[in-house]
C-alpha cells in the first residue's frame, strides 16, 4: 500500500482504496488514485508547496494531504460554507466556474504547485476550470482533474496530448491518465 493511500485511509477520504471501512472497487479492480498521485508527488512531499483542492466536501483529503505534504500549505476552496480549518490548512469559499473566485484566490494563494479538480464533476466545469488555472501552476507542477465522467474531458485532454507530441506546447510536458483522473505536469 503506498504511504498516500494509507493516509488516505486514515483520514477516510474517498480518494482512498478503502473508504468508510469497505474497499472502492470500479468496475471490479480496487480504487487506484492516491498510488497513482503519489507517483508524480513524491519529489514534493518534503517542499514548502502551496496546495490547491477545488471541490473538499467533508475535508477528509485535506487532511490527508496536510499530512503527505509535512511543509506544504494546503488550500481548499469550495462553493459550500465551511468552517476554517488550521495547521496549514485554509478554506476558501469559490466557484470553479467563476473567473473572479478563481482570480481571488489564485492572486491570494497562488501561484500553486498542485491543483487538483475534485468540484463539481461537470464536463463545461473541469474543461473552463482546467483551461483557466492551468496557468496558475508552477513550472514543474501538477494539474490533477478527478472524476472524469464525460468523453469531452478526455477529447479535450487528448486533443492537447496529441499536440505534445506533434509540437511543443510551451507549459505542458505530459499528461498521464489513469482511471477516471489524470495528471499534467507543467514544464519546468
Amino acid at each position: 500500500m503506498s504511504i498516500l493511500d494509507h493516509l488516505g485511509q486514515r483520514h477516510n477520504t474517498n480518494k482512498a482504496s478503502v473508504w468508510n471501512g469497505k474497499p472502492q472497487v470500479i468496475d471490479g479492480h480496487l480504487h487506484r488514485y492516491l498510488p497513482f498521485y503519489q507517483s508524480f508527488f513524491a519529489p514534493l512531499r518534503d517542499e514548502e508547496i502551496t496546495f490547491l483542492e477545488i471541490g473538499v466536501e467533508r475535508g477528509c483529503s485535506l487532511m490527508m494531504w496536510r499530512d503527505y505534504f509535512q511543509r506544504g500549505k494546503i488550500v481548499g476552496m469550495d462553493c459550500a460554507l465551511m468552517s476554517q480549518f488550521t495547521d496549514r490548512i485554509v478554506i476558501e469559499n469559490g466557484d470553479q466556474c467563476k473567473p473572479e473566485d478563481l482570480d481571488r484566490i489564485a492572486a491570494k494563494h497562488g501561484p500553486f504547485d498542485v491543483i487538483l479538480d475534485d468540484a463539481g464533476h461537470v464536463t463545461e466545469a473541469q474543461i473552463f476550470c482546467y483551461d483557466y488555472m492551468i496557468p496558475h501552476v508552477k513550472p514543474g507542477g501538477f494539474y490533477v482533474l478527478e472524476d472524469i465522467m464525460d468523453r469531452k474531458v478526455t477529447d479535450h485532454l487528448c486533443k492537447i496530448a496529441s499536440n505534445l507530441v506533434l509540437t511543443q506546447i510551451a507549459r505542458i510536458e505530459s499528461i498521464a491518465f489513469s482511471y477516471g483522473t489524470t495528471v499534467t505536469k507543467i514544464r519546468k
